[in-house]
């Protein structure tokens, strides 16, 4: 699979390809005691003892959260979504009934809910309420009324009709060299969730297929 400025734009958007994760309170609070320079005088340089402070009663502090939890969406439909790859040497691609994503038997990804996981269990993608992306995401991604991916960068990435995976950015259109079946109006968004992997784990300059290991089964 070549990898394109559209491809880019898809990378740019994972926090794991570009950037890092803005800290947390507790990584801010670290910080600012690791690097703090003391400011107490000694006690040698002084000609008379320091004044005893008398204590004063303070309230506690109160850390207001820096964020609002994220209402997860509904499960993803996955069932009936078949893939290839059409670069040289691909191979296809197959979805479960249990949502393990494999190639040639082997399992490499998995849905899990309203997600999408590695093969360590790990949520890659995931879809709220909103229908924004959250999980290895850095800049804003989301789903719009008509189940197209729309990026911060801008243009949209959407699914065809003949199952061919298209972006489209101002006056300017890429089609990507996969090719889904069994697409329909529920499965959609977990089709375009696919190809959004596909595009950040392919070795797309040699055309080879993605690593392959053993996908952990859904929790019951």
């Amino acid at each position: 699979m070549r990898r394109s400025s559209w491809g880019a734009i898809v990378l740019v958007a994972v926090v794991g390809c570009a950037g890092e994760q803005p800290k947390t309170t507790d990584d801010t609070t670290a910080d600012a005691t690791a690097t703090a320079e003391p400011t107490a005088a000694k006690t040698s340089d002084m000609t008379d003892p320091p004044a005893t402070a008398e204590p004063t009663a303070s309230a506690p502090a109160t850390v207001e959260p820096t964020a609002q939890a994220i209402e997860a969406g509904p499960p993803l439909v996955y069932e009936g979504l078949k893939l290839t790859l059409t670069a040289k040497g691909a191979k296809k691609i197959a979805v479960g009934k249990d949502g393990v994503v494999s190639v040639d038997g082997k399992s490499m990804l998995q849905f899990v809910k309203n997600s999408i996981q590695d093969a360590a269990g790990k949520t890659m993608l995931a879809v709220a309420k909103d229908g924004s992306l959250v999980g290895e995401v850095k800049k804003k991604v989301s789903f719009n009324e008509k189940d197209e991916l729309v990026f911060a960068e801008g243009g949209t990435m959407a699914i065809g009709k003949d199952g061919t995976m298209k972006a489209v950015k101002d006056k300017e259109s890429e089609t990507f060299p996969m090719k889904f079946a069994g697409v329909n109006d529920k499965n959609r968004r977990a089709a375009l969730l696919l190809g959004m992997m596909m595009l950040m784990t392919s070795p797309s300059e040699k055309g080879e297929s993605p690593p392959t290991t053993t996908a952990k089964p859904p929790a019951k």
